[in-house]
């Protein structure tokens, strides 16, 4: 499921009040394209993550962690 953030925008516009909004939760794991949500429990129990190239690339960006870092260094990386 893939949270465009329309809800939030429709809120706002109606007159909602809006707080808090970089606390929004992150999930870096999806399937491409489909936008079906991954359980973080994958990498824990040894899941790669891939870029398009087929590449493991977390080694540029948390090398000793490497999958297993937290999802905001893994949503922050490219």
């Amino acid at each position: 499921l893939i949270c465009t953030g329309d809800g939030m925008a429709l809120a706002y516009r109606a007159g909602a009040p809006l707080m808090d909004m970089e606390m929004v939760q992150y999930h870096p794991t999806t399937l491409q394209g489909s936008g079906v949500l991954i359980t973080e429990g994958a990498r824990g129990e040894g899941a790669y993550l891939l870029n398009s190239e087929g590449e493991r690339f977390m080694e540029r960006y948390a090398p000793n962690m490497m999958e297993l870092a937290s999802r905001d260094v893994v949503s922050r990386s490219e």
